[in-house]
C-alpha cells in the first residue's frame, strides 16, 4: 500500500490533471457540435463524470469549510439543474465522480490501516469507504441500468401551430427547427 505522502502527491497530480482533461473534452465536445456532430449520451456522460471527478478532487485538497462549502454548492446546484432539465442519468453521474476521488483515498487509508491508535481512526476510515462506496455504487447503478429520461418535449406555439416545429430533447439537447417537416429524434443509449 501506498504511504501518505504518495497517495497526497497522487492526488495533487491528479488534481491538475484532471481539469485539463475536462477541458479537452469540453473543447471536443464543442468543436463536434460547432461541425454539425452529434455529442451523444456516451460523450456527455465522459464529460459530465470527469467534470464531477475535478469536483470531487477540489473537495478531497480544500481542507477547510470555508473552502469546501462553494465546491459542495456547485455541484448540488449542477445536480439540481440537470435534474431540472430531466437529465437524470447525468446527474448521477455527477454525483459518482464528485465521490469517486473521495472512495479511493479513503479505500487506500482503509486498506492501509488506521493512522491512529485505536478505534476511532478505523472507524473514520471504515465510515469514510462505506459511504463513499455506497455513494458511487448508487449512483452509478442508477445512471447505467435506470429509466433514461429521453423525452420529447414540445412547445404550446408547436401544438396550436403545426407548421412551425420546436421540438427538443431534454436529456441530449437535440434541436429541431424545422416548419412543415418531421423531426426525428434518436436515442442512443448510454
Amino acid at each position: 500500500m501506498p504511504d501518505p505522502l504518495t497517495v497526497d502527491i497522487a492526488v495533487a497530480i491528479a488534481t491538475l490533471v484532471a481539469p485539463a482533461v475536462f477541458l479537452a473534452l469540453l473543447a471536443a465536445a464543442g468543436w463536434r457540435r460547432s461541425r454539425g456532430l452529434s455529442v451523444g449520451p456516451r460523450w456527455s456522460a465522459m464529460v459530465t463524470v470527469i467534470g464531477g471527478v475535478c469536483l470531487g478532487l477540489f473537495l478531497l485538497v480544500s481542507g477547510a469549510l470555508l473552502v469546501s462549502l462553494p465546491i459542495l454548492v456547485t455541484t448540488l446546484v449542477l445536480w439540481l439543474v440537470l435534474v431540472g432539465r430531466g437529465a437524470w442519468r447525468l446527474a448521477f453521474w455527477l454525483i459518482a465522480g464528485v465521490a469517486t476521488p473521495w472512495t479511493v483515498v479513503s479505500g487506500i487509508a482503509f486498506f492501509r490501516g488506521p493512522t491512529e491508535p485505536g478505534p476511532l481512526g478505523l472507524g473514520q476510515t471504515w465510515l469514510a469507504f462505506l459511504v463513499g462506496a455506497g455513494v458511487v455504487l448508487l449512483s452509478l447503478a442508477s445512471a447505467v441500468i435506470g429509466g433514461g429520461s429521453m423525452r420529447i418535449l414540445c412547445s404550446p406555439i408547436t401544438r396550436n401551430n403545426p407548421l412551425k416545429s420546436s421540438c427538443f430533447s431534454s436529456e441530449n439537447h437535440d434541436h429541431c427547427q424545422m416548419p412543415g417537416k418531421i423531426c426525428f429524434i434518436t436515442r442512443d443509449d448510454a
